[in-house]
């Protein structure tokens, strides 16, 4: 009989050297695989921390813009503020030229909270959509915006409608009243939050 002339001894050995040769290569493999998962893994939360850092960053830059500009907007002139201006100022300015230039030195104070919000611009366009980044361009721009209105001020001897305009743009925002630049702020805020909320949870990553 032809199976028993088979050396069943010698087929197994074979079969367990066929068996240790393969296992070397197969476990390399594995490890290789386990390796990149973990690598990948790692990447991944590394990714998501750094994006977390950045998220914050970038709320933290807007949110403190936001109460710049209700400083900015401050109805009331403290005298300490008043005697300052009036030592800086080249005239004795009254009326919408001095207001123009109390919103004037106001804005030039605020100047780091502009820059802050510049300098996150990259970020935005390293880890984020492009929509947030344009979502911080124009939050920046509001300062730009009100330092234009602030000049533009100084040019209204009387009252007119575009006077008029102006002061309620600069009117501190109260419960009962908001200027569409307060509206405009609050919407750039909220697309902002919208990108960065998520990214502070890294579980979602």
């Amino acid at each position: 009989m032809i199976l028993q002339s088979i050396d069943w001894a010698q087929v197994g050995t074979a079969v367990l050297g066929i068996v240790s040769t393969l296992a070397g290569p197969l476990a390399a493999v594995y490890g290789i695989y386990t390796s990149s998962k973990a690598f990948s893994e790692w990447q991944r939360r590394q990714l998501a921390t750094l994006r977390m850092e950045r998220a914050e960053k970038i709320l933290i830059a807007a949110y403190e813009a936001e109460l710049a500009f209700e400083r900015i907007r401050y109805p009331l002139v403290p005298a300490a503020e008043t005697q300052r201006i009036r030592r800086e100022s080249s005239e004795d300015e009254t009326g919408s030229k001095w207001l123009s230039s109390v919103y004037i030195a106001r804005i030039t104070e605020e100047k780091t909270q502009h820059q802050a919000l510049i300098s996150l611009i990259p970020s935005a366009k390293a880890y984020f959509r492009k929509e947030l980044e344009i979502n911080i361009r124009d939050l920046a721009s509001k300062f730009h915006y009100l330092y234009t209105i602030s000049e533009e001020l100084s040019y209204y001897d009387q009252p007119s409608d575009r006077h008029r305009d102006i002061l309620k743009e600069m009117k501190t925002k109260t419960a009962e009243n908001s200027s569409n630049f307060d509206v405009s702020v609050s919407e750039l805020i909220s697309k902002i939050e919208v990108y960065c909320n998520p990214a502070l949870k890294l579980s979602e990553f």
